[in-house]
């Protein structure tokens, strides 16, 4: 290994663990409501965000208009915001309870046309406050608190949506990548300074 290959291999591993992915729930059921995409990035500081999307799945009609609510331990994760993604026209959110670990509930609309049956509703983000709890939180999806849901185009029917809940499963903690990756640079350096010294001998 020589020392460009050497320096590509640290570049590739240090993009690759600058950002890592956490598990997110892959089954979907017909009007699945679920998270997506969800990551954790040291953005510095001794920062490190949470974020995900929430995605439609399988609807049995176009959408032009949603709305749910989320929950999570206001313990563990230090909400941000939510994004509502460009394809819906409108949004209302009421984040008057994100402190306390709550949205009471998230309204999408489209003004014109509808969002098809597989759509993105939007995207969170998070600040990690409690990396020791954070193996194993959930965040919840569910009913908006007026039960209004979901509706196929036009308003001609409601669908009642089936949630996928979130949990988040083991990080390392960023201090723990530092760690793995001077670890890794170093047994590849081992490894070049060895073929290096029996080159050498030849």
């Amino acid at each position: 290994m020589n020392n460009k290959t050497l320096s590509s291999f640290v570049g590739i591993l240090l993009i690759f663990l600058s950002t890592s992915t956490v598990h997110a729930n892959s089954v979907s059921s017909p009007n699945t409501i679920m998270f997506e995409n969800q990551k954790i990035t040291d953005i510095g500081g001794g920062i490190s965000t949470l974020t995900l999307d929430i995605v439609g799945l399988n609807f049995d009609a176009p959408l032009d208009g949603a709305a749910f609510s989320l929950s999570w331990n206001s313990l563990v994760l230090g909400y941000n915001s939510f994004i509502a993604d460009s394809v819906w026209d409108n949004s209302f959110v009421d984040d008057t309870n994100s402190a306390l670990g709550s949205i009471d509930y998230v309204f999408l609309f489209k003004d014109i046309g509808n969002v098809g049956t597989d759509f993105k509703l939007g995207s969170l983000s998070f600040n990690v406050l409690d990396f020791s709890q954070l193996a194993g939180t959930t965040i919840n999806i569910g009913k908006d608190a007026y039960d209004v849901g979901f509706s196929a185009e036009g308003g001609t029917s409601m669908i009642l949506g089936s949630y996928l809940n979130s949990t988040v499963t083991d990080i390392p903690e960023p201090n723990q990548w530092s760690l793995m990756i001077i670890g890794l640079a170093m047994m590849g350096w081992m490894t070049y300074r060895k073929r290096l010294s029996l080159a050498h001998k030849d």
